[in-house]
């Protein structure tokens, strides 16, 4: 006879129920093999667990409930997500695209717009990026690892967006290395701006987190010229930027600029002696921007 379920799989009995039944494990089989890996369990608590009359509650039952995980076939998370308390959010601001020329802020929200939304769903907690510059002194390479937090329910996606310094003819190619797959791309008719969306490897309920880390191969077709720009639509935890010159050919100037609501604020950021590379370090940052210039010596010159 088939044991009595409450709720649908988005409860913990219901999923709990469709592992065992999916699996073809018993409940008694399965305090077996719990008590083979040193974690006693009662067969009326999980009798219980299964029918909805009780759900796992604290730190042991968390345990428990991981390693039948393991034991059902089921990815991990797939009930602990249904037991643990939702992570407090605390204060979440609105997204804010950081860009304050009419023309450019609305060739990005048409751009978020044709990539089906989503924007502002997840907040970046931790950014390292990684700039590689060829010895014409043009960007030739990005590569990024990402912290994100979702802020709304069912996060499957995350829009990303970068800007040349001219139209554009070509666009960049970007590879997920890990942490989701490729979406959606698009290139504004403008050629100003590029977005793409990059679809997690699981939905995140509001508080979780998730690492993504791509990397982004810039081609002539694509300018982002002597510069770098970092865009942040929320105050972001930590952020690292490195920026790796080519040896044999260093910049003979290099700025620093930060801006916030249109302001922009410029000083001069040197080399150290030995060194062929930049990084910028900043905490609790934005919304706004974070880049870098620079100017290559002229060839023309004596």
């Amino acid at each position: 006879m088939a044991t009595n379920r409450t709720g649908s799989e988005s409860t913990f009995a219901g999923a709990f129920g469709a592992a065992i039944d999916n699996s073809g494990v018993t409940l008694t089989s399965l305090v077996t093999s719990m008590s083979e890996r040193g974690i006693p369990m009662a067969l009326a608590t999980l009798s219980s667990w299964r029918s909805g009359a009780r759900k796992p509650s604290g730190p042991r039952s968390v345990e428990a409930v991981t390693e039948m995980e393991d034991l059902l076939g089921l990815r991990a998370g797939q009930l602990t997500s249904l037991v643990l308390p939702p992570t407090r959010l605390g204060t979440v601001s609105p997204a804010r695209v950081p860009v304050w020329e009419q023309d450019e802020r609305t060739q990005i929200e048409e751009t978020l717009a044709t990539l089906g939304g989503g924007f502002g769903d997840a907040r970046q907690l931790s950014a390292n990026v990684v700039n590689d510059v060829g010895a014409d002194g043009c960007v030739v390479r990005r590569s990024s690892r990402w912290l994100y937090q979702a802020v709304a329910p069912a996060v499957r996606r995350l829009p990303g967006i970068l800007l040349p310094v001219e139209p554009a003819t070509r666009a960049p190619v970007v590879d997920i290395v890990a942490g989701g797959s490729l979406g959606r791309q698009y290139l504004h008719p403008s050629g100003m701006v590029y977005g793409v969306v990059i679809e997690l490897e699981r939905p995140l309920n509001a508080g979780e987190t998730t690492m993504v880390e791509l990397d982004v191969d810039i081609p002539r077709g694509f300018p982002l010229g002597q510069a770098v720009d970092y865009h942040l639509t929320r105050s972001v935890r930590d952020l690292v930027i490195w920026t790796r010159f080519t040896p044999a050919s260093l910049p003979v100037w290099i700025g620093e600029y930060e801006e916030h609501d249109g302001r922009r604020s410029l000083t001069d950021k040197q080399l150290r002696p030995g060194s062929s590379s930049v990084h910028q370090v900043r905490r609790d940052f934005g919304p706004g921007v974070l880049g870098l210039r620079w100017e290559m010596e002229d060839e023309d010159e004596p």
